[in-house]
């Protein structure tokens, strides 16, 4: 079952409710395998790509269906000695489409949007390790109509 992300205009919960204490750190990278099959190391202020919604494991993915989200921390089960992938979670801040914030608010006017383009939002939210597809590269176009405009090629 795939998991739903937090809507940008609630606001998030201090911690998981599925997840114990956790040690943050930002000294953590891991490696992941994605399922275009490279390998990525994932660390903190890395902007990564997201399976939700009704993403496929076993087939391509088009780019712009991907959750993007910046990593903001680090954090493991407060009892592992050594990280693993297994106990590893991310604390993310999220990137919205066009489509997500019309979704959310009616009034906001996202016609500017395009396919790719996403906006950096204030939600924060824990997703587990596995659900990280790779590492998204982020370029910020800054205009004066669009001062927070992020594609997402």
């Amino acid at each position: 079952m795939a998991r739903k992300r937090a809507c940008w205009s609630t606001k998030s919960k201090k911690g998981p409710s599925i997840a114990p204490s956790l040690r943050p750190s930002s000294r953590y990278q891991v490696p992941i395998i994605s399922t275009d099959r490279w390998h990525y190391t994932i660390g903190r202020s890395d902007n990564i790509r997201v399976l939700g919604g009704k993403m496929s494991l076993t087939e391509k993915n088009e780019h712009h269906t991907y959750w993007i989200a910046r990593v903001v921390s680090m954090r493991a089960w407060h009892k592992a000695l050594i990280p693993t992938k297994a106990n590893m979670w991310l604390h993310v801040q999220w990137y919205y489409s066009g489509a997500d914030i019309a979704a959310e608010d009616s009034s906001q006017d996202t016609s500017f949007f395009g396919r790719y383009e996403r906006a950096l939002s204030d939600v924060y939210d824990y997703i587990h390790l596995d659900s990280v597809d790779g590492l998204a590269t982020v370029i910020t176009c800054l205009t004066a109509s669009s001062p927070n405009k992020l594609i997402v090629p």
